[in-house]
């Protein structure tokens, strides 16, 4: 279940002085009538709700994506971008999204620990306005190029052997190149044995590791061809050697 405390859903929130005392309330009367315990969120207007209430399951979060490392500290359950605008063909900038930037925003919502929503609002030639067929409003078939890239994605996180935790069990950080000056990256890890960079900057960046007596897999992901280029970083080695001459960049160390 998710509530939207947002006008274009019917409810005005921009009047509202406090997030708060109607969907408490909706809340625990939807709690009450589901013995099954769904899931429950409730998707942001211009106020932010309190998402440490109990029963809230998700935080479920449009914008305030500078904001995330905060927020999935301070409530300790897994953050959600809701709406992350859409693979599209639409006039409206929401739906213009290119497929590569749309699974581009998947990449950059894992580095910072946060699950990202897809949606898709291509629009089919010589069909009427009134008459297409848009996944975003009624389902149905994808059409897009992003889908398959995201797949590619979910796969790769949950390759055995891989990635040694559970997506939720990674930690990310914003501070691992401190010499920089200015983010490089984000990245999140399992200290130790598992490291996911996403890349922000170009440039030579040398990435320290611990010392590993079986030594490192180092792998550049092409997340459009779908490809990863590896490279074996032997034991005792400490540090590896990243050339970033592009962007979007990402780099996974395992």
């Amino acid at each position: 279940w998710s509530f939207c405390a947002c006008k274009a859903r019917g409810i005005d929130g921009s009047q509202q002085q406090s997030p708060s005392p109607v969907w408490d309330d909706l809340f625990e009367q939807l709690a009450a009538a589901d013995p099954y315990n769904r899931q429950k969120s409730i998707h942001n207007g211009n106020l932010l709700y309190n998402h440490s209430r109990p029963w809230i399951d998700h935080v479920s979060l449009q914008g305030y994506e500078d904001e995330t490392p905060t927020l999935r500290a301070a409530y300790a359950k897994p953050l959600i971008w809701d709406e992350v605008r859409y693979e599209g063909t639409l006039p409206q900038s929401w739906g213009a999204l290119s497929g590569q930037e749309e699974a581009d925003r998947f990449w950059w919502g894992a580095s910072l620990g946060v699950y990202t929503g897809h949606s898709e609002a291509l629009l089919r030639p010589a069909v009427a306005d009134d008459e297409q067929p848009l996944w975003w409003a009624k389902g149905g078939d994808l059409i897009g190029s992003s889908p398959a890239r995201i797949g590619w994605m979910r796969e790769l996180f949950t390759a055995a052997g891989l990635v040694p935790l559970d997506f939720g069990q990674l930690v990310p950080t914003q501070e691992y190149f401190r010499q920089a000056g200015s983010p490089v990256a984000n990245q999140l890890s399992a200290p130790g044995a598992f490291y996911y960079l996403h890349f922000s900057r170009t440039g030579f960046w040398r990435v320290p590791l611990p010392n590993s007596t079986r030594g490192w897999r180092l792998l550049r992901l092409d997340f459009w061809a779908m490809a990863s280029t590896e490279t074996h970083l032997p034991p005792g080695v400490q540090e590896a050697n990243v050339e970033i001459d592009s962007l979007p960049a990402n780099v996974i160390i395992a």
